[in-house]
């Protein structure tokens, strides 16, 4: 491979034959334990600094535009293999 030649990753799988099943008939499906408690501390966490940063109080209405680019740790959401093989079994190669 040279410098011009993108690399590739394969994307995690996705759904299997049953959860497709499930998601046809329901249209929703729950994976359990696609995210570590780790990360999703860190994620609370993260929301938690925002709306105090934007005067919110605790169990006050909070909407945020832009999440990725308000705090770095939202950026281990956009391509978390516990949800990217879905993705792109939805949506294909973007």
């Amino acid at each position: 491979m040279n410098e011009t030649t993108p690399s590739y990753r394969r994307p995690p799988a996705g759904f299997t034959p049953a959860l497709w099943r499930e998601f046809q008939e329901r249209g929703i499906v729950t994976v359990e334990n696609a995210y570590g408690d780790d990360e999703i501390t860190a994620w609370l966490a993260a929301v938690e600094r925002l709306r105090r940063a934007d005067g919110k109080a605790a169990g006050e209405f909070f909407t945020l535009r832009n999440y990725v680019e308000k705090d770095p740790v939202f950026a281990t959401v956009v391509d978390h293999p516990g949800h990217l093989g879905f993705v792109y079994d939805l949506y294909g190669e973007m």
